[in-house]
């Protein structure tokens, strides 16, 4: 059986909203989720987060795990999660004045994207998918194996995120999933933030892959005083709008890697339509 936690909403100390930005560790967590399944509420219990430990088949993970690392590549993209943004040099060769930029992390997107204006006023298949066609033919499993979990202890959240994903083109749905896109970060802490393009109804999903040793990095709530300690195959369900970053990744350099892989469905992908129309809006503009 679960264990449930029950949390409060800190009433002392920085809350996340002014923690935005910066980087968290062990002043900033009471209780850590570790090891064992578990429950935690919110004061109107309505979920936190729900732990499920090893709930992803090792072979499964070990299939993924080198596809997912070309995943996670150089960005300076980021924003919250990476620190902050900060102006870009002026007059950088092919930069319009006002460009910001964060610090540059190892972080990308698989699966599939909505409209963004500008260079993007269509729907698409991110590049990994499109190019690393074995890569994420071995991906999908893990992507499968966390919707079912997500689909077996979140029901209500589930259903009205597999009803936004059927009423999407299924070109642009991870196939038999929920989830649109997953972002995968590669050894990165992230900084004190909100997840902001998935669909607010619905819920964050969450596992992590590894190999050597490290220690920490732990998925930390400051506002709830919690964090959990994700690793090999767990899988996590979180409220990704409440504010969050990791703890401190202690090991050697390279000789270990953390791999996190966050699944979701992204809000824009409800105005996509058939991927013929998709492309016409491509060629058009």
């Amino acid at each position: 059986m679960s264990k449930v936690i029950q949390v409060e909403r800190q009433r002392t100390g920085r809350t996340g909203e002014q923690l935005r930005a910066t980087f968290i560790g062990r002043r900033q967590y009471d209780q850590l989720v570790a090891g064992e399944e578990t429950t935690v509420l919110k004061p109107d219990g309505s979920p936190l987060l729900i732990y499920k430990p090893r709930a992803i088949p090792d072979e499964v993970c070990s299939g993924a795990f080198q596809a997912l690392l070309r995943v996670a590549t150089p960005t300076d993209n980021r924003g919250d999660a990476a620190g902050g943004r900060y102006p870009a040099p002026g007059g950088a060769e092919g930069e319009a004045r006002g460009t910001t930029r964060a610090e540059p992390v190892l972080s990308g997107v698989a699966g599939y994207f909505g409209r963004q204006g500008g260079r993007h006023p269509h729907c698409r298949v991110t590049a990994f998918t499109a190019r690393d066609v074995g890569g994420w033919a071995r991906v999908v499993p893990l992507v499968q194996a966390a919707d079912r979990v997500f689909r077996a202890e979140c029901p209500d959240r589930y259903d009205v995120q597999l009803a936004a994903a059927r009423a999407t083109p299924p070109y642009y749905v991870i196939d038999g999933t929920a989830f649109t896109t997953l972002t995968v970060n590669r050894n990165f802490r992230t900084a004190v933030h909100r997840d902001a393009e998935d669909l607010p109804e619905g819920f964050g999903v969450m596992t992590v892959l590894e190999a050597g040793e490290y220690r920490g990095g732990h998925l930390v709530f400051p506002d709830y005083r919690v964090a959990v300690d994700v690793r090999d195959g767990d899988v996590l369900l979180a409220d990704v709008h409440e504010w969050h970053g990791n703890a401190p990744i202690v090991g050697r350099e390279g000789e270990y890697e953390r791999v996190s892989c966050v699944m979701y469905y992204r809000a824009k992908m409800r105005d996509c339509r058939p991927a013929a129309e998709e492309y016409a809006r491509r060629v058009s503009r």
